[in-house]
């Protein structure tokens, strides 16, 4: 039954709650704006899938949590092999791929080959499952998109294990160069993504 009566929903809408957003503990207000000021701390891997875009875009998400609970995605995107910079994009992305693979794989395996992305992608998935990547928490670097969204960076490095010494961590947060000032927005709740596109074949490692 549909009940206005209900309590629970709240005719002016709810206030911000920034414990539900990923990664919300590595900012503080600074001159009474939201500023980054240290990586995310206890990251987990709990998953990957692949899917399609609503303009028809194959991708794949690195499904990653925070020690409160709340989930984001690493995401990447197939690469369209017309485009006059599409050798510039297939290295960046498979830049980010050797990183992130790196703080799972030994030095000295060998690391996968493929003649697609979503080939490789299936590949990455395997090995993060062989080496039960679920168990190590991680540390996460984030800057602010353009849109006020807490995003993990395009360019390396952004993650590295626990283990490592805070005091030796690579993933320095530059204001001259990182994004680390939150942009001005209408709703301080858009910075929660939301997924809207379509999964194929989800795994997860819970």
């Amino acid at each position: 039954m549909l009940n206005l009566n209900d309590d629970k929903i709240k005719s002016e809408g709810s206030s911000f709650d920034s414990s539900k957003i990923f990664g919300y503990e590595a900012v503080e207000r600074v001159n009474n704006v939201d500023t980054i000021v240290r990586p995310v701390s206890n990251v987990v891997i709990v998953g990957f899938n692949q899917g399609i875009a609503a303009n028809g875009s194959k991708f794949w998400d690195l499904q990653i949590k925070d020690s409160k609970g709340n989930e984001n995605n690493i995401r990447e995107y197939d690469v369209d092999m017309t485009r006059p910079d599409s050798q510039k994009k297939i290295d960046s992305q498979l830049k980010r791929l050797k990183h992130i693979l790196s703080k799972f794989v030994p030095e000295g395996n060998v690391l996968p080959q493929a003649q697609s992305f979503p080939e490789m992608w299936t590949a990455i998935g395997n090995l993060l499952k062989q080496y039960q990547a679920n168990t190590k928490p991680l540390r996460v670097k984030l800057v602010y998109n353009d849109k006020g969204f807490l995003t993990v960076p395009k360019y390396v490095p952004f993650m590295e294990l626990m283990s490592v010494p805070a005091e030796q961590s690579k993933l320095k947060l530059d204001p001259n160069f990182d994004a680390v000032v939150r942009p001005s927005s209408d709703n301080a709740a858009d910075a929660m993504t939301t997924a809207e596109e379509m999964a194929d074949s989800p795994f997860s490692f819970d």
